[in-house]
This record gives C-alpha cells, sequence and structure tokens, in this order.
C-alpha cells in the first residue's frame, strides 16, 4: 500500500472515532450545571444545537489537518497526538463550556452532570492515550456516547 494509501485509511478511522465522540468533554470542570424550570425537551434542542455546531467545526478542522498531513507515509505516534492537540481537544473543550452553560431541567442535574463527566474523562483517556482513539475507540468514546444517547442526546452521542 503506498503511503497515500496508508494514509487514507488512518484518516477514515480517524473519522469514523471522532464521529463517535461526537460532542466531547473538556478538560475537566468543578462546575455543576445550573437546574431550571427549562423542559428536557428545551434542554435536548439547546445541547443538540451545541453539539451540532461542534460536529461541524470538528469536521472542518479535520478537514484541515488531513490537507496538511496527508503526505504522511505511515502514521507515528506523534500524528495520533497533534491531532488530538489540534482537532479533539480544542473543539471538545468548547463544546464541554458550551454545554455547561446550559441551564438543565430540574431533577436532571445529576444524570447531566454525569454525562458531562464522562466527556470529561474521555479527553482525559484520549490524551493519554491518542492512538487508543484508533485502536481501542470503544474504551476512549463508549461511555460518554452511551450516556449522551441515553439522555436522548443523538449528535452528541454519534453523528
Amino acid at each position: 500500500m503506498s503511503g497515500r494509501g496508508a494514509f487514507a485509511v488512518l484518516v477514515g478511522v480517524l473519522g469514523a472515532a471522532i464521529a463517535m465522540f461526537g460532542c466531547g468533554g473538556g478538560g475537566g470542570s468543578d462546575t455543576a450545571v445550573a437546574e431550571s424550570s427549562i423542559s428536557k425537551a428545551q434542554y435536548v434542542k439547546q445541547a443538540e444545537a451545541v453539539c451540532k455546531k461542534g460536529n461541524e467545526e470538528m469536521e472542518a478542522d479535520f478537514a484541515v489537518f488531513y490537507r496538511e498531513n496527508e503526505d504522511v507515509k505511515k502514521p507515528t505516534e506523534s500524528l495520533y497526538v497533534n491531532l488530538f492537540e489540534e482537532v479533539l481537544e480544542p473543539n471538545v473543550s468548547t463544546e464541554i463550556e458550551e454545554l455547561r452553560k446550559l441551564d438543565v431541567p430540574k431533577g436532571d442535574a445529576a444524570q447531566v452532570e454525569t454525562m458531562l463527566n464522562a466527556r470529561e474523562e474521555s479527553l482525559t483517556i484520549a490524551e493519554s492515550e491518542p492512538k487508543a482513539i484508533i485502536e481501542n475507540s470503544k474504551k476512549v468514546f463508549g461511555k460518554a456516547s452511551r450516556l449522551a444517547g441515553e439522555y436522548g442526546l443523538n449528535d452528541c452521542a454519534n453523528r
């Protein structure tokens, strides 16, 4: 397989991993979400908008990353680290910050906080094991995506 072909395969796998990550987590926050009289449907609509925008921005940043690295013949550890630092971390951190700003339906704070904390844990795992983004994406993103999906956040759970 040519170098370009190997990188194309990597790009496909990375794209799938990013899609699984959906609207990820940030760098660890002790800020609790704020409960209000907002309905769950209103919260879901607002959160999904945050995730949809974040997914679009992450895809755009990933496209730039791909163009800048399309001549890579064999993925290296530093490529994975750069992907994390240039694409995943900044986008995911922004999303988690935006999600934490949203009011949460009364009675759902614990569930939403658990979901957001799982997003932050995903980012921590990805940072410490950047190859796991590809080699074991379920380990990195599975819990956070599952919790988002269980709450009804489809764009946040996957694309």
